[in-house]
């Protein structure tokens, strides 16, 4: 999955660090999953787990703790890995490693899994006394406390997850459990984290009420500077448990566009080609505003975009606000149709058109209507024309349905152009043809071309580990 480099001791290492209550085991599922790709090293954290006569609660401690850990291993490339309580952990670990406080050198990528934020946990204070609460009683009730939590925390947990999760937190130290709720989830490192460098995907379940997609959005995103949003959907907040294949996913994509974007930097790239990489790379804000068409339009076209380039179990590529901002700067590729009007009237014309369409089937727009009504809709375009709500003779601001089908055909050339020239794509594909030039003097090309042969700097192909 990446390359010569992943051999032996060559292979990338996972810090995979475990959520309020959890151990080490609960990366298992994750591990199994990356295979013998990636070296799954998970941390038990002081007071949980094998761990948990260790002393040291509080943020700092932890950081030092997983420091020490990394630092008695000293791998050449690795990432971090935190769920839960272990994302704040990390991200503070990660701030301070970009700083120069601790000679680790080799980091590529921190991966948060429904992460507590740098900021105070968003957790309202009848939730934090009701644990605060817990397991303070008899073995009966304090089972029945920890098999609440589990039940409320995952809905797709099977029955040997949900029994080593319950395990877990009746083996944890009151002390830990304790200090954490107190403190450590209210302590605020905003200003210390700042913004990181290092590359991220976050992980949020779709279900999850208090570290899910929106907390994650506001609090985690706007600490790194190139960050990826992945939501689960029907999951909640103890992924690596239910999830792990979408959880293996990101980590195998967060080293692969790290194992890409050092071969982007190398000298086999050329100045121009890699400066359109990293541009074609940049992160887009989830905030866009669109500015060749208006938002209602914008909304149809990402809804029209989602069917024709389907993206699901990795980080979503935000194809309809590239196409905007192509329209906007007046980019593409020389040649229109005769029959319709410049790229971004052509692109509102259509739009406006489909919602047309939409609403002779009774939706309110086309985003509006379903997933397989928006197939049959647009399969109508592209196959003759017959599309309801469209005319010969189209009145102003809208398309008839021959250049509806024109459109439509323009519109698939750009939406695929934009996904497959991104670089994250371009990694899972393993593809390596940027790599045979630089500059100055010319660089050998590639000498192994025998079926199955590959160049000692050639990244192979993404193995999604999330479908």
């Amino acid at each position: 999955m990446f390359g010569n480099e992943t051999s032996g001791a060559m292979r990338p290492i996972a810090i995979c660090l475990h959520y309020l209550g959890g151990s080490a085991r609960e990366w298992d599922l994750v591990a199994r999953h990356l295979g013998a790709h990636v070296e799954v090293v998970p941390i038990d954290l002081p007071g949980f787990g094998d761990a948990r006569e260790t002393r040291g609660y509080t943020v700092d401690d932890m950081v030092a703790y997983v420091a020490d850990a990394v630092r008695a291993r000293q791998p050449q490339r690795w990432i971090l890995v935190g769920h839960s309580m272990g994302a704040k952990v990390a991200t503070v670990l990660a701030s301070e490693i970009e700083r120069g406080a601790h000679d680790l050198p080799g980091l590529a990528g921190i991966v948060t899994v429904a992460g507590s934020p740098p900021s105070p946990e968003p957790m309202d204070d009848a939730q934090r006394e009701k644990m605060l609460g817990w397991f303070h009683g008899d073995a009966a009730a304090s089972d029945a406390q920890a098999r609440e939590f589990v039940a409320s925390n995952s809905e797709r947990l099977d029955a040997r997850s949900a029994e080593l999760a319950v395990t877990d937190l009746l083996r944890a130290e009151r002390s830990a459990w304790t200090a954490w709720l107190e403190h450590g989830s209210r302590e605020d490192c905003s200003d210390r984290v700042g913004v990181l460098r290092t590359s991220a995907i976050a992980v949020a379940g779709a279900d999850d009420a208090k570290l899910g997609p929106d907390a994650q959005q506001r609090l985690m995103l706007p600490h790194f500077a190139t960050a990826q949003l992945l939501i689960v959907p029907h999951a909640k907040h103890l992924l690596p448990l239910e999830c792990a294949q979408d959880v293996a996913g990101a980590i195998s994509l967060v080293l692969m566009n790290d194992l890409y974007h050092a071969m982007i930097a190398s000298e086999r790239v050329s100045t121009p080609t890699r400066e359109a990489l990293l541009a074609r790379a940049r992160p887009i804000d989830s905030g866009y505003q669109p500015k060749s068409i208006d938002r209602t339009a914008f909304e149809t076209l990402r809804a029209v975009v989602d069917r024709v380039v389907p993206q699901a179990g990795t980080p979503r590529i935000d194809l309809a606000a590239r196409i905007d901002e192509q329209l906007h700067a007046g980019q593409s590729d020389g040649w229109r149709f005769a029959a319709l009007p410049p790229d971004p009237q052509a692109y509102a014309a259509a739009l406006a058109t489909l919602d047309d369409a939409a609403r002779a089937r009774g939706a309110q727009s086309f985003a509006a209507l379903e997933p397989a009504a928006q197939d049959d809709l647009l399969h109508g375009v592209a196959a003759d024309a017959s599309v309801d709500g469209t005319s010969d003779a189209a009145p102003p601001g809208r398309l008839n349905g021959e250049q509806l089908r024109l459109w439509f055909e323009d519109l698939r050339a750009d939406a695929i152009k934009a996904f497959t020239l991104h670089p994250q794509t371009l990694a899972r594909m393993g593809y390596s043809g940027v790599a045979n030039g630089g500059d100055g003097e010319p660089k050998s090309g590639f000498a192994r071309i025998g079926l199955g042969e590959r160049e000692p700097w050639e990244p192979v192909a993404f193995e999604d580990t999330s479908r």
